[in-house]
Formats: structure tokens, sequence, C-alpha cells
């Protein structure tokens, strides 16, 4: 016989039909059509005119992202969360203003989220006289590095020191920076990769 089965995931529910053979049925017959997607690449997380502009690489696949924030990089609170349906945004009135962000992204379907998130990039909610372009160059995990995870906050933690000390900051990965993106900022702070440990 076939019976329609319903599927639920954390994103939405589907509908898969199975055919039951001698009346029994286990978690291994039910496969659906789709899958949970990969993680997603922040591009950049731009402060500009009160407003948090944010860009990720587009993920096969997804239906949206989901953001994480935090302002201290010591946890990421569930209530702290922004889901958008867009690779690129921009959210007003949703951060704190005058303080430094940090925003990771994870990216999501209707059978799942991604395992991991994204680097962690940030940005200052607020005009300073002097601002820094944070460049995420940071690449190398694994192999012969020193880095063994797939995901890191190093340049969110540049960002946090520039912060503290009187300058705004934005941040942008190395793949797409350019000249376009340079007018308005002070400085560029360029965050190199792991050193390979073979090859030292």
């Amino acid at each position: 016989s076939v019976y329609p089965l319903p599927a639920v995931s954390p994103f939405s529910s589907v509908s898969v039909t199975k055919t039951v053979s001698a009346g029994l049925i286990n978690h291994q017959d039910i496969a659906l059509a789709a899958s949970a997607v990969g993680a997603p690449t922040l591009r950049w997380i731009v402060y500009q005119s009160n407003t948090v502009l944010v860009n990720i690489n587009p993920v096969q696949g997804a239906t949206g992202y989901r953001l994480y924030y935090t302002t201290d990089l010591s946890g990421w609170p569930e209530s702290q969360v922004v889901d958008v349906n867009s690779n690129s945004t921009g959210l007003t009135g949703v951060f704190p203003v005058d303080t430094t962000v940090f925003i990771k992204a994870y990216a999501f379907n209707d059978v799942g989220i991604s395992e991991f998130s994204s680097d962690t990039y940030g940005c200052f909610t607020g005009e300073r006289a002097e601002r820094v372009l944070v460049v995420d160059g940071f690449d190398r995990w694994g192999g012969s590095g020193s880095w063994d995870q797939p995901v890191h906050n190093f340049a969110a933690r540049h960002g946090r020191v520039w912060a503290a000390n009187g300058v705004g900051f934005s941040t942008i990965a190395n793949e797409v920076v350019g000249a376009s993106m340079l007018p308005g900022f002070w400085a560029v702070d360029w965050l190199l990769g792991d050193e390979s440990t073979t090859n030292e």
C-alpha cells in the first residue's frame, strides 16, 4: 500500500509517499529529495548611514540565511537572531547603536540548516572620525597549517581592537575587496592566512 507521510523539519513541512511492504516501515525507508545546505561565506559586513549591509556568497539550494549577532564574541544568544531571505540585505534598527556588532551566518532550506556557520565578521554601528576596513585573508585551515577549524573569528577580533581604541571598522573578504570599497576608510587592516608548518 502507498501512504502519504508528513515530514517536519525545523523550517518547514513536506510530504512524501512510501510503499509499505508487509506492513513494516522504519526511518531507513524514507528519503527526502532535498537535503540540507552547505555553510555560507560572508562577503562583507559594512556599516553605512545607520544601516548594516550584509552580503553573503549565494549558497546553492538555500532559501534563506540565519544571522546570529553578538556584541562581545563571548556567546551567541538564541534571542539575537535575524532571518533574511536574500544574500544581500541592509538592516536598519536591528542592532544596538554606537557599539561593536559581530555576525555569523548559517544557510537554511526546508530540510534544515547548514552544519557550520560562516566566519565571524563585524562592524562598529556608529560614526567615528576614523574608520578602518578589516580585510579577511585568512583562508588556510587543516592540512599543513596550524589552524584546524573550518571557521574563525580572527577578522572580528581585529575589529574589536580598533573599536576599543576609538576607531570605527567594517569587514570584507579578501576575494571581493576592490578600489570601490576603499573610499571613506582611513586605513586597511589586511589579515593574512595561516603559516604552513610543513614549509616553515
